[in-house]
């Protein structure tokens, strides 16, 4: 007779049994028997519910400081599929600041009413300089625009972003800026765009003199254009003299 069939001789009709042996436990929803034989004479439906000790399985994670040097984990976050049944888990450090930028251990505990089991994993927290403007403002101008440089914030201070373009911008059509906010150490590294569009579509003019005369030049493609016919000019602004002058149309 073992452990499972010896409670049935006790009852006539068991509405619901409950028991365990180890780590196993039995439910029978309705069983009779009068049979003192060692077995049940009638048993209908028997469910198993079957509750190992946890093991704890980890992993790697990497997480960015917020805007207020602050970052906080939870433990599903490093959790890698632990398993065991009804499991509650923790973690012995949940929080990180400025002071944690880098790798850090933390430990995960899985527990349920079998026991408790732990693993370790590594959180690097990464100083991301957050823009003070989430959304750089699209600047439109008919010449140039040379903006403003924006400014990021990460958990040393202030950080001035460097454009990847050469100001002013005088093309015409948009152009994307990318603005990129950098630390050496502790290293910090992020970017943001931002479009600048010259919408002028006029032609170019300039003020020269030639034998003395004073010359206003409109320029189109690759000559100039003055009185309505078209001319080559060599030019020297440095003291906006028109060094040579060749009539195109002539």
């Amino acid at each position: 007779m073992n452990k499972f069939t010896s409670v049935a001789i006790l009852l006539l009709l068991v509405t619901q049994i409950s028991f365990s042996n180890d780590n196993a436990k039995i439910i029978a929803s309705k069983a009779s028997g009068t049979s003192l034989n060692n077995e049940l004479t009638e048993l209908i439906a028997i469910t198993s519910e079957i509750s190992a000790p946890p093991t704890a399985v980890c992993q790697n994670i990497s997480v960015a400081l917020d805007a207020t040097g602050s970052v906080t984990i939870q433990p599903e976050d490093v959790d890698d599929g632990s398993s065991g049944g009804g499991l509650s888990l923790s973690l012995d450090i949940s929080t990180f600041t400025c002071s944690d930028i880098g790798d850090n251990t933390v430990i995960l505990t899985v527990e349920n009413g079998e026991g408790t089991d732990t693993c370790s994993a590594t959180v690097t927290v990464t100083n991301n300089p957050i823009p003070d403007v989430a959304n750089l403002p699209d600047l439109t101008d008919g010449c140039s625009v040379t903006p403003t440089s924006p400014t990021a914030t990460d958990c040393i201070g202030t950080i001035i972003g460097l454009p990847d373009v050469m100001f002013p911008i005088t093309t015409q059509g948009t152009t994307i800026v990318t603005w990129t906010y950098t630390r050496t150490f502790p290293f910090a590294f992020s970017q943001q765009t931002q479009n600048i569009t010259i919408t002028d579509s006029e032609n170019p003019t300039i003020h020269a003199y030639f034998d003395n005369d004073l010359y206003t030049l409109s320029q189109k493609d690759d000559y100039w254009i003055f009185s309505g016919e078209k001319f080559e000019l060599i030019l020297d602004l440095s003291d906006f003299k028109i060094m040579e002058i060749t009539n195109m149309e002539s």
